[in-house]
């Protein structure tokens, strides 16, 4: 007899019960074909609430994923970084500064007093 995925060792109780779900556990994808715990291949016409046609682990996604964690992932939003600068840099409402080629947005003000209204300056 084949074990159901609560024989398993997967932990359900884990994870929020958002819909009611089969006892199906995908462990591969490729294109668009998904594999489960048991080896049975599926046809994805579905492929994520959120993805597009790219598909499961299209080589070139993969690929690139790999070569930047290679280098840095998860650095901290309190610091720049390059691969987000260069992303910005591609995004519309972005422009280099002059004699750079670094991308600069237009600077929103900023809450709460000027400096020169806090510094005492002009009153």
């Amino acid at each position: 007899m084949t074990p159901t995925v609560a024989e398993q060792e997967f932990a359900f109780g884990n994870l929020m019960d958002i819909t009611e779900r089969p006892e199906i556990v995908f462990v591969r994808g490729h294109g668009s074909w998904l594999v489960d715990h048991r080896g049975k291949r599926y046809l994805d016409f579905v492929q994520g609430w959120a993805v597009t046609c790219l598909g499961h682990c299209p080589r070139v996604v993969t690929e690139a994923l790999a070569a930047q964690a290679g280098q840095l992932i998860t650095p901290s939003p309190a610091f720049y970084n390059e691969p987000s600068l260069r992303l910005a840099a591609s995004s519309p409402g972005t422009r280099a500064s002059p004699g750079s080629s670094s991308p600069t947005r237009e600077r929103r003000p900023t809450k709460g007093p000027s400096s020169s209204r806090a510094s005492g300056a002009g009153a």
